[in-house]
């Protein structure tokens, strides 16, 4: 019972990174040599349920090699979704050539978090819900307005 949930939760996880698509990648190693952090493109699942997506090579490898496997933060958004996705766990680079320019990781979700966005009004409506408040906001007080008036009636022209 207790794995079925957790398998269906799992899986809701992949479908929304799947929606998503694009993410923001963060290394969390402690090595002197980190890959970058960058903005990725999912481009696929492996069946253990593991993501895979290609980044840069460290260009400042001159000191070391950067770790095969380290701690690791997906963020996933996208423009109009009505969620965001967060995924901690551990990244590991598949068997790259030592001359090509990108590397793909697998990365194994830990602990994902899944943030529903609060509906808000539109741009145009704000702004003409403070329109329509500056507009209204002069005749508020029916004595300063009359005051106003008061002043212009009082003017004596010569």
């Amino acid at each position: 019972m207790i794995n079925s949930i957790i398998d269906a939760r799992f899986q809701l996880i992949i479908k929304n990174a799947k929606v998503l698509e694009t993410a923001i990648f963060y290394n969390f190693s402690a090595g002197f040599v980190r890959y970058p952090a960058e903005i990725i493109v999912l481009s696929g699942i492996n069946e253990k349920g593991a993501l895979l997506f290609d980044i840069s090579r460290p260009f400042y490898s001159e000191g070391g090699e950067a770790d095969v496997a380290f701690p690791a933060q997906l963020r996933f958004y996208k423009k109009n979704a009505e969620y965001w996705l967060y995924a901690d766990g551990s990244a590991s680079v598949e068997t790259a050539n030592p001359g090509a320019e990108r590397v793909t990781i697998i990365f194994k979700i830990e602990h994902a978090e899944l943030i529903a966005l609060v509906a808000q009004p539109s741009l145009k409506r704000k702004w003409l819900q403070y329109f329509i408040y500056f507009l209204f906001s002069f005749y508020k007080d029916d004595k300063s307005y009359s005051n106003v008036k008061g002043a212009f009636t009082n003017v004596q022209l010569t």
